[in-house]
């Protein structure tokens, strides 16, 4: 059975002849229950990465077979496979430097895994692979979040697609790079275990930064105060990176229950990437 994936529009790259489909992965992990962790698992490729082939009514067509193997210390716990299948009606290259974003999502004990995530072009039979580690979360007594989500975009889902999550189309980035075709960083958190009583308003606050990987704050937003509406809760925030310079960063999330005095902070590294005029001109004259 082949599912819908989404395209999503990244800046000119060359595209050489390779042999191998290169893509992206990244994950995050959410609280469920005691025992177990909510795990996405995110994988991107660009779509000129795909081999696809026109038939007479000019329609392009492609697919491919995304696999994901997660394993522990004992070996491989789980197999995941997607497949996928698209279809357009106009030149390729109009489309090549779309990204086609991907998840899984699983059930799985706290822990620390090793994934390997594999992509087949079932027509040229091209293949890409990603090998990573995971550390998901861990639940303590009080307040604690889960890891912050990337994202190139999140808005309502009433039809709960690929994306959806909590009522919102939360689309993430792989990548972890913004860019001009992209300016604006997404993020999605989740609070656990806030100090809820349906009788008495208690609250919380929730401030969020960016820094260099080193720890300066060049950015920040500040702390909101907000009741709460349930034990858990979610988060996200939306800004502007194109002020800042070539580099990579952090954003860095905080919230505390004011009722417990408890505090808990997470953190997502991302880069910024902004091509020069000189080096984004003979970019377009290798087209």
């Amino acid at each position: 059975m082949y599912k819908t994936i989404l395209l999503i529009l990244f800046p000119i790259i060359i595209f050489a002849q390779v042999q191998f489909i290169p893509i992206s992965c990244d994950y995050a992990s959410f609280h469920s229950s005691d025992s177990l962790t909510y795990l996405e698992i995110y994988v991107s490729t660009f779509q000129g990465s795909i081999q696809y082939n026109k038939d007479e009514s000019g329609v392009y067509t492609g697919s491919f077979k995304n696999t994901l193997v997660l394993s522990d210390n004992s070996g491989s716990i789980d197999t995941l496979i997607h497949n996928y299948k698209n279809s357009f009606n106009d030149t390729l290259s109009a489309y090549k430097y779309n990204q086609l974003i991907d998840v899984f999502t699983l059930e799985v004990p706290y822990g620390s895994y090793t994934a390997k995530v594999e992509i087949l072009d079932n027509t040229s039979l091209k293949k890409g692979e990603y090998l990573f580690k995971i550390n998901t979360i861990t639940p303590k007594d009080g307040l604690f979040l889960s890891d912050v989500e990337l994202c190139n975009k999140i808005g309502m889902d009433t039809s709960k697609s690929l994306y959806y999550k909590n009522g919102l189309k939360v689309v993430p980035n792989p990548r972890r790079v913004y860019d001009l075709l992209q300016p604006m960083l997404y993020f999605y958190v989740e609070l656990n275990n806030l100090s809820f009583q349906s009788a008495q308003q208690n609250n919380y606050e929730f401030s969020y930064a960016i820094t260099t990987i080193s720890g300066d704050t060049v950015k920040t937003r500040k702390p909101l105060i907000k009741g709460i509406a349930g034990p858990k809760l979610v988060e996200m925030g939306a800004l502007n990176v194109m002020a800042l310079s070539n580099d990579n960063y952090k954003i860095v999330v905080k919230a505390k229950d004011i009722k417990t005095n408890k505090e808990a902070t997470k953190h997502a590294r991302f880069q910024v990437y902004k091509p020069s005029a000189e080096r984004e001109k003979g970019q377009q004259n290798c087209q």
